[in-house]
């Protein structure tokens, strides 16, 4: 999927070899609303996107495009929000089914070395790196 020049694939595309993107952020809100009686998950701020659905009318014109979504539990972690690292639980995950436009900014989940196998540190893809005069 492109969404706002930037492309994302989903776990269920296999041919991504290289570099694999479906983990993202989510919005708190959309381009648009929700259909009545959904909502989007508030302390799931990451999710892994499963797949994309394209939801066409009966003469297949395009009425939306979806995500299948695994949202995280965020864990507070002071610590670790102080250097720039959410932490959510693995273990903990919801699945969703929401419009993209609340696909937010990629993140890379990591799983840190403590041996603590319940959780992953998510962290931000920077786009664009500034530097001032020091």
């Amino acid at each position: 999927m492109s969404l706002g020049g930037e492309v994302y694939t989903s776990a269920m595309y296999t041919r991504a070899v290289k570099r694999v993107s479906y983990h993202v952020s989510i919005l708190d809100h959309g381009s648009g609303d929700l259909p009545t009686g959904v909502e989007a998950p508030f302390g799931r701020p990451y999710a892994k996107v499963m797949a994309y659905y394209l939801v066409t009318d009966p003469s297949q014109v395009p009425i939306c495009h979806l995500a299948r979504m695994l949202a995280y539990r965020e864990v507070e972690d002071a610590y670790y929000k102080k250097q720039g690292i959410t932490v959510v639980d693995k273990h903990d995950s919801v699945e969703l089914i929401l419009p993209c436009t609340y696909i937010g900014p990629k993140a890379l989940f990591f799983e840190p070395t403590d041996g603590n196998g319940n959780h992953y540190h998510v962290v931000h893809l920077l786009r664009e790196v500034r530097t001032g005069s020091y």
